[in-house]
């Protein structure tokens, strides 16, 4: 096996040893865990929590997390809460239980196991949480494991969650945990709805105008819904609807922008709305999108700029949105340079915080979009981002604890 090249501080450089040793045993031992799923599965601890254990213990920490990878059929969580075995040198072993949860890669996974099991008055001693690109066949089978790195066509998105509690001996508590926690994550399977209201800068398919805005929004959300109730109103020039209707001669027809939320409403959990150029954009002659952000009453996301100019342009979106006493869940800065932030990009999402008295919900790094639709169109950089968000909770379809 070749030497790597360890980088950071000492302890970093300590705790990369660690697990390398703990890879290397089980190469010798020919266990058919993959090295990078060790690094992978240990890499973002923080060193004095790992370095607690010892090379052969993380060795096999790592060999039954792998095992559980083995089979999964998507949509079905892997659990396995099990005390490890105390075998010679295994001192640390000895005071823990090991929870480990493979799932669909899905926002809120952990904060909901989290919560779980504090409800539970688990003793929680180290949360790891990689997310695994994997391939599988139809069975479920594992076919390939390529690691941390972005996933290919036909590849898999898989969270792994890996936490260390307080030993529990009694396996009837620990079914009872694991139980709750497979309860939680059925839960997470909200039926998504997507509305783009109006759409213009629409493209000429067979069969017909087309938004590609639209089309993004329903391959994200798995949605079931056609593509003329997602985006009821489509015009092909790229102006604001009022102006795109006049100039095609086909005004602005709200009742199908109506019929659209009433029908996807029917069979969804919750709906997200995309906004059409800014709240003060005129949809026809006497109404603005802020009129239909007014009808929905829906949480209002804001997404801003990072650069100059826009602690501005926010306050006086959160000033529109006020007077019309629509719910504000907050900001999320988008396109943020995490390379090269000027002193503005610095500065402007707390000055955005203090003065707007609204939460910065994420800041979303500049990563460029596909412009093709592919299985996976969302740089796992913007995922992980807005992973740390509970939407669900700000939507209304999950009460706060």
């Amino acid at each position: 096996m070749a030497t790597a090249v360890l980088s950071g501080t000492d302890e970093e450089r300590a705790e990369q040893a660690l697990i390398a040793a703990a890879a290397a045993i089980l190469n010798d031992e020919a266990r058919g865990v993959p090295a990078h799923f060790v690094m992978g599965l240990f890499a973002h601890a923080v060193p004095d929590d790992l370095m607690r254990y010892g090379a052969r213990e993380l060795a096999e920490l790592a060999a039954d997390a792998w095992a559980l990878l083995a089979v999964r059929k998507p949509g079905t969580p892997n659990i396995s809460f099990a005390s490890p075995g105390t075998g010679a040198g295994h001192t640390r072993a000895k005071a823990i239980s090991v929870l480990d949860v493979v799932n669909d890669d899905m926002p809120f996974l952990v904060d909901s196991v989290m919560a779980e099991l504090n409800e539970l008055d688990v003793e929680i001693q180290l949360v790891l949480h990689p997310v695994f690109t994997v391939e599988r066949d139809a069975s479920g089978r594992l076919t390939a494991f390529k690691g941390t790195q972005p996933p290919a066509a036909g590849a898999l998105r898989e969270s792994f969650i890996h936490i260390h509690t307080g030993r529990i001996d009694d396996g009837e508590a620990r079914a009872k945990i694991s139980a709750s926690i497979a309860q939680i994550l059925h839960e997470q399977n909200y039926r998504v709805a997507v509305l783009k209201p109006a759409g213009s800068g629409c493209v000429h398919r067979r069969e017909g105008l087309v938004s590609e805005d639209a089309e993004l929004l329903a391959h994200c959300a798995n949605a079931r819904h056609p593509l003329d109730l997602i985006c009821p109103q489509r015009y092909a020039e790229p102006l604001a609807p009022a102006i795109a209707a006049e100039k095609s001669g086909r005004p602005l027809d709200w009742e199908a922008i109506n019929r659209s939320i009433k029908l996807m409403s029917r069979d969804s959990d919750v709906m997200i709305v995309e906004g059409i150029g800014g709240l003060l954009v005129p949809m026809d002659e006497r109404h603005t999108f802020l009129d239909t952000a007014t009808d929905l009453r829906s949480p209002a996301v804001i997404v801003a700029r990072p650069a100059l100019g826009t602690i501005n342009h926010t306050l006086l979106t959160l000033q529109a949105l006020r007077s019309k006493n629509i719910p504000i869940a907050g900001v999320v800065i988008n396109r943020y340079p995490t390379d090269t932030p000027g002193l503005a990009e610095e500065t402007n999402p707390r000055a955005i915080e203090k003065w707007g008295k609204v939460p910065i919900l994420a800041i979303v790094p500049d990563t460029p979009i596909p412009k093709a639709i592919s299985p996976h169109p969302i740089p796992v950089a913007i995922l992980d981002s807005l992973r740390l968000v509970d939407w669900p909770r700000l939507a209304g379809v999950r009460s706060e604890d």
